[in-house]
């Protein structure tokens, strides 16, 4: 996951160069989005919806150093693997991060999963623990 939204995006440039206060987060949830509608920086996914699905809260770790091939900063928002339980039948192909459990609220980034996962209903949709990743640089 590599986008930050664009409102987001501004926020931060505001903070950054302008001396404008900027308001972190409190909690974090992932969404995860249908293949019918990506996400862009100025438009939502389609939210996956019905089953049991609900956003899942994330346990946030601090920002470290790049390795490897990545020279900025990696960022690993779960310290646990997400399940998604009881999920309906579709194929989802992106996840995105919100400040709140439901609603179309603050998102903070959107990405593509690595590959589109095709679900029957009720199947778990499952991230491991270290898979969810941001980075800039």
């Amino acid at each position: 996951m590599a986008n930050i939204d664009q409102a987001e995006a501004i926020l931060l440039l505001k903070a950054l160069l302008s001396n404008t206060a900027y308001t972190v987060p409190g909690a974090q949830y992932a969404a995860i989005d249908t293949s019918t509608t990506a996400p862009t920086s100025t438009s939502f996914g389609s939210e996956a919806s019905g089953g049991g699905y609900a956003r899942a809260a994330l346990s946030v770790t601090a920002a470290a150093a790049g390795s490897g091939g990545n020279a900025g900063l990696a960022y690993s928002p779960s310290s646990g693997a997400l399940n998604y339980t009881n999920m309906p039948a579709g194929t989802f192909s992106s996840i995105e991060v919100f400040n709140a459990a439901t609603g179309t609220t603050r998102r903070l980034l959107f990405g593509a999963l690595a590959s589109s996962k095709t679900l029957a209903a009720g199947d778990t949709l499952s991230i491991a623990a270290g898979q969810l990743t941001a980075t800039l640089g």
